[in-house]
């Protein structure tokens, strides 16, 4: 596999180490091209700032995360591009419109999805759609 949509779930384990990030840095750093929706940006952030704010990381090491955010080379659509099609995704799996955007990327590209969302992967991969779901721990 040398393209894939790589959600938030899974990114995030390359910046913050955690559970399963050797198997995020197996399967990501087997493709060639990253593919997303511009949210990952937000969501990415997010988490770093949700952890400063728990206290779980200094300032000095979520502005440190913030920045390496910066470095991982997502080619990312924008979810102005998507949200039609993400909102039928959605409905169709009952996943979050934000997962939608992910699975809509993943349907305009042809090409996989790789989540640490067990539930997710169910859901697709339970459904009619022309979209093929991978856990992480099935992608690297």
């Amino acid at each position: 596999m040398t393209r894939a949509v790589v959600d938030a779930s899974v990114l995030v384990k390359l910046i913050i180490p955690e559970p399963d990030s050797e198997l995020a840095e197996r399967a990501v750093g087997g493709l060639t091209h990253i593919l997303a929706p511009d949210l990952v940006w937000a969501e990415l952030a997010s988490v770093v700032q949700k952890r400063h704010r728990g206290r779980m990381l200094t300032t000095a090491q979520a502005r440190r995360l913030i920045a390496a955010i910066r470095l991982i080379p997502v080619q990312s659509t924008p979810c102005s591009a998507v949200f039609e099609a993400a909102f039928e995704l959605a409905a169709a799996t009952g996943c979050t419109l934000y997962d939608g955007m992910y699975l809509a990327v993943a349907l305009e590209r042809d090409v996989p999805l790789i989540t640490a969302d067990a539930k997710l992967v169910n859901a697709v991969n339970g459904s009619k759609l022309n979209v093929k779901a991978l856990l992480l721990a099935d992608a690297g």
